[in-house]
């Protein structure tokens, strides 16, 4: 498989819709409403669980690639320093935000899933995947040019 830079989302898929590339890493949320019209097919999502949204797809590890998860995240954040009580209530406004009726039926139509979060567990998690990515970039070399 050959990488083929380009400058971001639209053009790529452009390119796989157009036929100049056969194979594209993308977004659930770009990629869903043309897997869901026909125009390309879904091959696998790379959560470590399945989609709610296309439970269809299974995952890379379920594809037989062990170590193949990769997900994006929204965080919210607040300035170093702001005193955990004002960061909990700030985390309990959008939890709350998150679990209405209206936003989960919003971001299921972007193909979006609200997975809310503590502080200390958005802490653990941003913290983990930075070793994480921290060894993948020194294992395999990878630069920026």
């Amino acid at each position: 498989m050959n990488h083929i830079p380009y400058r971001g989302g639209g053009p790529a898929l452009t390119g796989l819709l157009g036929g100049q590339v056969q194979v594209l890493f993308s977004t659930l949320t770009q990629m869903l409403p043309h897997m869901r019209d026909g125009r390309v097919r879904g091959l696998a999502v790379t959560s470590a669980t399945r989609s709610k949204l296309a439970p269809e797809l299974p995952t890379m590890v379920e594809s037989g690639f062990d170590a193949f998860i990769m997900t994006s995240i929204t965080a919210i954040v607040a300035p170093p320093g702001t005193p955990i009580d004002i960061r909990r209530r700030l985390n309990e406004a959008v939890a709350g935000a998150l679990a209405s009726e209206e936003v989960e039926r919003s971001l299921s139509r972007m193909g979006g899933e609200a997975r809310p979060a503590s502080p200390e567990e958005l802490a653990s998690f941003l913290a983990a995947e930075q070793q994480r990515w921290a060894r993948i970039i020194e294992t395999t070399r990878v630069s920026v040019d």
